[in-house]
């Protein structure tokens, strides 16, 4: 609440100011890690009705859950809870995007092929190729083996490829930060480094909330006007307009229409549902069981 509160006095006062505290991807592969911390300021959109009405929820959440918990634990409980949920969510983009197979089995029934006039195999080839390069482990520059390149076209594939970088590091990174914060809060109040399962158990249910809503808005967004969300995506995490591809100079944008990328988004919901699944049933589990590091 307080963070809200900063975030609209500096809106008021210095409305430029609070470009500088979004959470832009683009911005923080480029060195303004501040932004991963600065986000929490900015307040809710719309009218001040709206944001006093936000404030008003959050806090008598909050209060709530600190009365019955504790300050601290009711961070422990937010803060590990939605690490855990970025691991997720990155896992599940990564698991999508590197899936080939995906892709083969919708370049017919998305009409891919036969809008882009090239034969299965040429197409397959190529587009294996690009996931190849997009891997983190992968060494070497970005040649099509069948299709021409522009220099802005291959600048945007090497953003690309930073930025799917980020997504796989992020799930292990996000995964042993919310067990640290969960084994240090049990090692603050016992003195040993043991996560309870009741601790534990209590995270898991806020990712799987997390993994059961956020997936529905996103959903609710796609089916109003996803060519808006698709194109907004792309300035949000790319500060350039590298990603705009002439057909006539990079053909390897005839494979990848933006219906793909709908259907991309479309898996990476169902991933976080069936997600949200395994964790309730996951936390029954977990309930009588402590969780040793």
């Amino acid at each position: 609440i307080g963070g809200y509160v900063i975030g609209y006095m500096t809106s008021l006062m210095q409305p430029a100011l609070l470009s500088w505290l979004t959470l832009e991807p683009a911005y923080i592969l480029r060195g303004q890690v501040w932004r991963l911390l600065s986000w929490v300021l900015v307040p809710p959109s719309g009218s001040l009705l709206t944001i006093v009405i936000m404030m008003l929820l959050y806090y008598q959440l909050g209060t709530a859950l600190e009365r019955t918990w504790g300050a601290f634990r009711y961070n422990v409980y937010i803060f590990s809870g939605i690490l855990f949920f970025i691991a997720l969510l990155c896992l599940g983009i990564t698991l999508v995007i590197r899936c080939r197979g995906i892709y083969h089995l919708l370049a017919e029934p998305l009409h891919i092929i036969s809008e882009s006039g090239l034969t299965r195999e040429v197409v397959l080839r190529n587009y294996d190729h690009l996931i190849k390069y997009c891997s983190p482990f992968y060494k070497g520059e970005l040649i099509f083996p069948d299709f021409p390149s522009s220099d802005s076209a291959l600048s945007h594939f090497a953003e690309t490829k930073v930025l799917f970088s980020c997504f796989f590091l992020a799930v292990p990174l996000c995964s042993l930060a919310g067990i640290f914060i969960l084994a240090f809060k049990s090692w603050k109040k016992r003195k040993k480094i043991t996560i309870p399962a009741a601790e534990f158990s209590r995270s898991l249910r806020l990712t799987a909330w997390l993994c059961l809503f956020v997936p529905f808005g996103f959903l609710l967004f796609f089916l109003v006007d996803f060519h808006k969300i698709f194109y907004g995506m792309h300035h949000i995490l790319f500060d350039n307009n590298n990603w705009i591809f002439d057909a006539a100079t990079d053909p390897i944008i005839t494979i990848l229409p933006e219906r793909y990328f709908l259907c991309c988004g479309v898996e990476i919901i169902i991933f976080l549902l069936l997600a949200a699944v395994l964790l309730r049933h996951l936390r029954k589990y977990l309930r009588n069981f402590p969780v040793p590091l």
